[in-house]
């Protein structure tokens, strides 16, 4: 017995869930038949009545935290496409167990995830943030997405979070500063294959247990990575760009 639809929730919340439900993607670009997405990095388009595609941090919060729908996501776990949050989504604090993708979607009030704990992956990739992203001190049990030109329009905290599997930030656009002190990833960090970040990245006292990739990505800030600590190779080659310079005092690298 699948449990229904909350009164609270509007008609495009309620087709979001019956597709959550059967296992799928809550893509709004296919549910509108559109040949090209709408481009997350630009606000036109998302708040057009004939087509919404808005979608609520409480309907977020009801799916993921709440009963009866807790317990009546599948096992593909809650996969959202090309949706509108209109306002800022908060899940400080939260407890998530199930597998959580935000795709191709517009954050216009950007996001809080401070504190928070995923069980499972959370993939952020493609989605544009035009607000600051809280990271501080989350904890992914397996790997953390944010590539794929995502875009983050706003400052980046990731200070003291901890990461199961791989981080990645491949080909994506951080305009902000970019706070990864004392980051933990059991595996690899990888912020290559054109990223691009406006201002300073900081990863003094981050971890990385396999390898750290900056290849062929351009820093326009400095780059402080005082006391990092490597476990495989630290790669920063094929035209990697560093304007303001790269800190790597008392840092350990034990591959390349």
């Amino acid at each position: 017995h699948q449990p229904p639809p909350a009164e609270t929730w509007s008609t495009v919340e309620r087709w979001a869930w019956g597709e959550i439900q059967q296992g799928r993607i809550a893509d709004f670009n296919w549910l509108y038949r559109l040949k090209t997405p709408l481009d997350p990095t630009k606000p036109e388009g998302w708040n057009n009545p004939r087509e919404p595609r808005y979608i609520s941090s409480a309907f977020l919060e009801d799916i993921l935290l709440r009963e009866p729908w807790r317990s009546a996501v599948p096992r593909q776990g809650v996969r959202l496409a090309g949706a509108w949050f209109r306002d800022s989504v908060d899940l400080k604090n939260a407890q998530v167990d199930q597998v959580v993708w935000l795709l191709k979607s517009r954050f216009e009030g950007g996001a809080r995830f401070d504190s928070a704990s995923f069980a499972r992956l959370l993939v952020l990739s493609g989605s544009t943030f035009a607000g600051p992203v809280v990271m501080e001190k989350l904890r992914v049990a397996s790997s953390l997405f944010m590539r794929d030109h995502a875009t983050f329009q706003g400052d980046l905290h990731l200070g003291s979070a901890s990461v199961g599997g791989t981080l990645e930030l491949n080909g994506s656009a951080f305009a902000g500063e970019v706070n990864m002190d004392k980051l933990e990833v059991a595996s690899s960090l990888f912020m290559r294959d054109h990223a691009t970040f406006g201002k300073d990245v900081r990863l003094a006292s981050a971890s990385v247990g396999g390898t750290l990739e900056l290849i062929g990505s351009t820093f326009a800030g400095a780059v402080n990575m005082d006391k990092l600590q490597v476990a495989s190779s630290l790669y920063m080659r094929n035209r990697a760009a560093f304007e303001k310079g790269v800190v790597l005092r008392s840092a350990k690298v034990g591959g390349n």
